[in-house]
């Protein structure tokens, strides 16, 4: 899968969505974030449980350039261009 700066610990995968540049947005049940940039074929971890608490991620939603994740207790919204993370509903 080329180098990668986060790996996929868990094959528990609890949600994903391809965003408008084909790139892989992967929530997992161990409650981390990971978007995979397929051109440069480079994974990263962008949130895990500091973020999320005891809250799990439930599901991603990709739109323009808008990544909206939902979960037990909030609703995030990313930017997908320069990866902020913001608690849209808390």
């Amino acid at each position: 899968m080329g180098q990668s700066t986060a790996v996929l610990k868990t094959n528990q995968i609890e949600s994903l969505d391809v965003d408008k540049n084909d790139n892989l947005w992967i929530g997992t049940k161990d409650n981390r974030l990971l978007y995979y940039q397929t051109g440069l074929k480079k994974m990263e971890e962008l949130a895990n449980s500091a973020l999320f608490g005891k809250n799990q991620l439930l599901d991603i939603v990709c739109l323009n350039n808008t990544v909206w994740l939902s979960s037990t207790r909030n609703i995030f919204k990313i930017n997908a261009l320069n990866k902020d993370i913001g608690i849209y509903i808390d």
